[in-house]
């Protein structure tokens, strides 16, 4: 079987199950297990196997953009907002304000990650390490276990294993 197009390996399993079911080489129930799907869900594909061919079996979505993206100038005027007043907070309190003051609501993404990209927004230091001394001890940071292990056996067996 030939496939034009851009498909991804499931795609093209899936298309291969359905192209039994519409040769009638496998019944709907059994395809239906193998691809996890509901046998009405096999309906429908088989119904579309015959209508397109196997690339009937792409998504429908590939190269539209997601159905909750912001427009494009949503973001612009939300990323100006954030450059004019809100530029040293971090984006959880820069979002509630934009919320409060604005009525803009934007999703957790938008105001991390897409901010940090653009340069608003400050870094939290949520990704600092722990002190040296603390580190170093094994205590307070969050390694209970070894520490323990090694406090009461003292073999660096015990300790190999606790790690």
């Amino acid at each position: 079987m030939r496939v034009e197009g851009t498909m991804t390996m499931t795609e093209a399993d899936r298309a291969l199950v359905v192209r039994a079911v519409v040769e009638k080489r496998l019944r709907q129930q059994e395809a239906s297990e193998r691809l996890g799907v509901g046998v009405r869900q096999v309906k429908r594909l088989a119904k579309r196997y015959r209508e397109r061919g196997a690339e009937g079996m792409a998504s429908g979505r590939r190269g539209k953009p997601p159905n909750n993206a912001l427009g494009v100038g949503v973001r612009q005027a939300a990323l100006s907002l954030v450059r004019a007043g809100y530029a040293d907070f971090g984006p959880t309190f820069a979002a509630e304000k934009l919320l409060e003051e604005h009525g803009l609501a934007l999703s957790r993404e938008t105001r991390g990650s897409g901010w940090r990209r653009t340069g608003c927004g400050v870094r939290s230091g949520a990704g600092k390490r722990a002190s040296t001394s603390a580190g170093r001890a094994g205590r307070g940071s969050g390694n209970w276990c070894g520490w323990t292990v090694r406090r009461t056996t003292g073999s660096r067996d015990a300790r190999r294993a606790a790690r």
